[in-house]
């Protein structure tokens, strides 16, 4: 167990971690494991991999690992929480260690596992605005420890190129996006619920889409005061879990309305990603390769002049897509966020633009496209400091952080 205070191992032991794989689409969060593995190595951590495919697989691996050595803590990204073993174990029980849990997407959206997630594991997110989210729906103790703790970018730095000339000659993508599309429903997931319920959700879906950017559940809270309840009481905790159906139907909404105005002005895009309707990229002036894996998707960030990342509902927190662009030597365009606005310099490090305004988001794109000089700015500014502070082995004070604290709760 890690220890309250910075304190050494047991004589004669380096201090270890034990890191989970689970199946990862594009292999992202398998990748993400990788390099927390890599950064927590080179602190002089020992460190062993485990890789889930089934569940049936977990505890036998985990008590495999267990058997060769003690831990100090065991890491998972947004899995296993939840489970236990025949006794009734829980992972962080069967390690013998703190079980630190990183969330990179809505958290309400896994519901049915924090419901029964002990409240000893740490959890991180990737937005400050889901650690209100957790903290107001399950209450403030429901949770030992729950904190910010962005994305990083993924890849080895690779510097643009010397000068904007070669920066323009030598990189062939002008534009590039990756990452799946998802179309918004036709039908909201609420749309079944009693009428009463119904008009509560559609008013928080418009209210969310009426401004710049609202977090889900503060949408939903709004409307419900507006309607005379009160967000506190604890009888309301299943409803306003369910804030993440706002959150999907914003995010796939909003992404689907600013790509289609991308493809529609005739930017040249890049587009790799599964589930892309026909009739949106079936357009000369639009190349779309398919899936990529994030090794393949890297790749081509290092081959883009421009690269557009969409948070589309994540507007205080962070996508790894921004900062593994920025690593790869490309200029990034982004919707607002305030964690870029306040880590970035915004103009010189990245560029952004704001969901009510996303006409002018469309124009930056051009208007970059037709500035390399402007883009190879954006390049090396973004890259010098994503390169200095925003690597996975810049992340890992903040898991250490995190299993020391429910070790401090639990002593």
């Amino acid at each position: 167990m890690i220890e309250p205070r910075d304190s050494a191992p047991s004589p004669g032991r380096a201090m270890r971690a034990l890191l989970i794989k689970g199946v990862s689409g594009y292999d992202v969060t398998t990748r993400f494991v990788d390099e927390i593995g890599e950064a927590f190595k080179a602190l002089g951590w020992d460190v062993v991999v485990i890789q889930v495919l089934e569940e049936s697989e977990l505890f036998p691996l985990l008590s495999s690992a267990r058997r060769r050595g003690e831990f100090d803590l065991v890491y998972s990204v947004g899995i296993f929480g939840e489970r236990r073993d025949g006794a009734g174990r829980t992972v962080a029980e069967v390690v013998g260690a703190p079980h630190v849990i990183q969330y990179v997407d809505y958290p309400l959206g896994s519901w049915t596992r924090l419901r029964q997630t002990p409240a000893s594991t740490a959890l991180l997110v990737v937005d400050p605005s889901h650690v209100t989210a957790l903290r107001s729906v399950y209450g403030p103790e429901r949770f030992d420890h729950v904190a910010f703790s962005p994305h990083a970018g993924l890849g080895a730095p690779s510097p643009p190129e010397a000068d904007g000339h070669l920066f323009a000659e030598r990189r062939d993508i002008p534009l590039l996006f990756c990452g799946s599309y998802v179309a918004p429903r036709a039908t909201p997931m609420w749309a079944s619920l009693p009428s009463g319920l119904k008009r509560l959700f559609d008013d928080a879906f418009d209210l969310a889409m009426g401004e710049d950017w609202i977090p889900a559940l503060d949408a939903l809270d709004r409307v419900l005061i507006a309607h005379g309840f009160d967000p506190d009481d604890r009888g309301l905790e299943q409803l306003r879990e369910n804030a993440f159906a706002i959150h999907d139907q914003v995010r796939t909404t909003r992404r689907r309305d600013f790509l289609q105005a991308v493809i529609r002005s005739r930017a040249p895009i890049h587009i790799r990603g599964r589930g892309y309707e026909p009739a949106m990229i079936d357009v000369p002036w639009v190349d779309y390769g398919g899936e990529a894996s994030i090794d393949e998707a890297i790749a081509l960030m290092r081959r883009s002049r421009l690269v557009l990342n969409l948070n589309a509902n994540f507007g205080r927190g962070s996508h790894e897509r921004a900062l593994s662009a920025m690593l790869a030597g490309a200029a990034v365009v982004s919707d607002h966020s305030t964690f870029f606005a306040e880590t970035f310099e915004v103009g010189d490090d990245m560029a952004t633009f704001n969901w009510k305004q996303a006409e002018d988001g469309v124009a930056q794109i051009h208007d970059l496209l037709a500035d390399p000089e402007r883009m190879w700015r954006l390049a090396r500014s973004g890259h010098l400091k994503a390169s200095a502070g925003h690597r996975w082995r810049d992340r890992i004070p903040a898991i250490i952080e995190a299993a020391r604290a429910v070790s401090a709760r639990k002593a």
